[in-house]
């Protein structure tokens, strides 16, 4: 083996790590100034960190990624309902056992997360 490959996938790990922190939202300059601390010269880091940008987003134009977000959406949508719907059954359920004078318990939380969540996922899922 070639003393490049090693240079190749080191190079690839790096664009894979630069593309994920890019499409987890993380600014370019930000992730210039770690590459530089990393003693990667800053034109270089500059240069590298564009094209990866590039790379991202004509990826975030393709079908591909739309269903990637749709599926996503849908996780998200479904998550929600199931804590909101939960903290709905739990209020209701000591709700009734409290109808003769107890304490009961408004899962205010799971609700509120759930709703939040759900509605979270639906905007994903229909973007």
């Amino acid at each position: 083996m070639t003393e490049a490959a090693p240079n190749r996938d080191e190079g690839q790990a790096l664009a894979n790590s630069i593309a994920t922190a890019l499409m987890q939202g993380r600014k370019q300059p930000d992730i210039v100034k770690e590459l530089i601390k990393q003693g990667i010269p800053a034109q270089e880091a500059e240069s590298f960190v564009s094209e990866v940008a590039r790379g991202v987003d004509d990826f975030k134009q393709t079908p591909e990624y739309a269903e990637m977000r749709r599926a996503k959406g849908k996780k998200h949508l479904l998550v929600g309902s199931l804590w909101c719907i939960g903290g709905a059954v739990v209020t209701a359920a000591t709700f009734s056992a409290a109808s003769n004078g107890g304490t009961y318990v408004v899962a205010w939380g799971a609700i509120l997360f759930g709703a939040i969540e759900a509605i979270a996922g639906l905007c994903m899922w229909l973007a």
